[in-house]
């Protein structure tokens, strides 16, 4: 994409996000609102210190294979699978964080590990609600469908709001679906009113509580030597490492 071009999706990604965040947008089908008064405007900075940026995310994510929620080759001997919740700060800091990063570019990629992420509503279920949780999470699903899941949901982490603000509205996803390269909008809007992805926000959320996930993030890792779990939050690359080596 050209210099203008990206410069023109950003200044339209911001502006959403701005509205979003003023309540001025159109919110989200059975969004919970604030009991009293009107959000306040408020600018949310994207690319968070410390954390990939929105343009890295497109060189992280280049060349792997997706498919619907998964990164990486189906043939990988070790899975990852990460509950997580697209309104969760913590989720912010170690899906955009050096470690998962890093394990993307070394293991991800090689085709090692096959990364793999399940909806688990806990930020957003304690503000906004399930129902705004379904819309978001769809919106993302949506994306994998032209396999762009997981570019898709890193920009949602990389200009999250803040927690309980209602910043989800209808702008706020469809400027992020402008700034995927290569997705076609039309066929992403679409999409989204496929009921099977809402059935697979369902199906995640009983995955995560039938094998006992309290918070987001959580990492899980099975291979040939069973099962580890970093009991890290934010756990780095070592650690996470060290739970691949334990399963391999």
């Amino acid at each position: 994409m050209r210099g203008s071009q990206m410069r023109a999706r950003a200044t339209l990604l911001a502006a959403a996000v701005t509205l979003a965040a003023s309540g001025a947008g159109a919110g989200v089908a059975g969004a919970t609102p604030r009991a009293t008064g009107t959000p306040a405007a408020r600018t949310v900075t994207p690319a968070h210190a410390g954390l990939v940026s929105a343009n890295g995310i497109v060189r992280l994510l280049a060349s792997i294979d997706q498919s619907g929620t998964a990164l990486g080759r189906p043939t990988a001997k070790i899975t990852a699978t990460l509950y997580g919740d697209l309104e969760c700060p913590s989720c912010r800091d170690f899906v955009l964080g050096r470690g998962l990063s890093t394990l993307i570019t070394n293991d991800v990629r090689s085709g090692k590990v096959r990364l793999i992420y399940r909806s688990f509503c806990t930020a957003t279920c304690a503000g906004p609600g399930q129902s705004v949780f379904h819309t978001q999470q769809i919106a993302a699903y949506a994306a994998g469908q032209q396999h762009r899941f997981w570019q898709y949901a890193m920009l949602f982490l990389d200009h999250q709001g803040a927690e309980g603000s209602h910043y989800v509205t209808e702008s706020f996803l469809d400027a992020l679906a402008q700034q995927v390269p290569g997705l076609d909008y039309a066929q992403w809007l679409a999409a989204r009113g496929d009921p099977a992805l809402g059935r697979q926000v369902n199906t995640d959320e009983a995955a995560g509580n039938r094998a006992g996930i309290s918070r987001t993030p959580t990492i899980v890792f099975q291979g040939p030597h069973g099962q580890a779990q970093p009991a890290e939050l934010n756990p780095n690359y070592r650690q996470l490492e060290r739970a691949v080596m334990s399963v391999s």
